[in-house]
């Protein structure tokens, strides 16, 4: 009797296992020029930070970091702040003297959605403190 349930078991794993697509379609990755825009991470259970991230054609921008305590935070970017390396996206974005987040962003598109994903790294005076993941979806 349980050789029996054992070989049902399996016929049905490998029906399940066939009825599954063949291929996954692949997101295409995101260029230099897809990251134009206006990009936002919204708060969430897991997320506890808020950022709006607007990158100009010419590659300057500004966020804008809101978190729950409430505090609000905004930086800007001029196009020398940022440079593309292979396909990542980096930013350095000043809020005052010496401080400044660094995002190091990568992405995709499927469809019409665009994701980017990455790190923001936070500096005082110079010095990293802090550093968190970060994800964006298009606006």
């Amino acid at each position: 009797m349980h050789r029996n349930n054992s070989r049902i078991i399996m016929k049905l794993i490998i029906i399940l296992l066939s009825l599954l697509p063949a291929t996954v379609y692949a997101g295409e990755t995101l260029q230099r020029s897809d990251f134009v825009g206006d990009w936002h991470q919204k708060l969430s259970q897991y997320v506890r930070t808020e950022i709006l991230m607007t990158i100009e054609s010419d590659f300057s921008g500004k966020v804008i970091r809101k978190t729950l305590s409430p505090s609000i935070q905004k930086c800007t970017f001029n196009n020398t702040d940022t440079k593309v390396v292979d396909d990542l996206l980096i930013i350095k974005c000043n809020i005052n003297e010496g401080s400044f987040f660094k995002f190091v962003l990568a992405g995709w598109e499927v469809s019409d959605s665009k994701q980017a994903f990455g790190h923001m790294y936070m500096y005082d005076k110079g010095n990293l403190y802090n550093g968190m993941q970060v994800s964006f979806v298009r606006k």
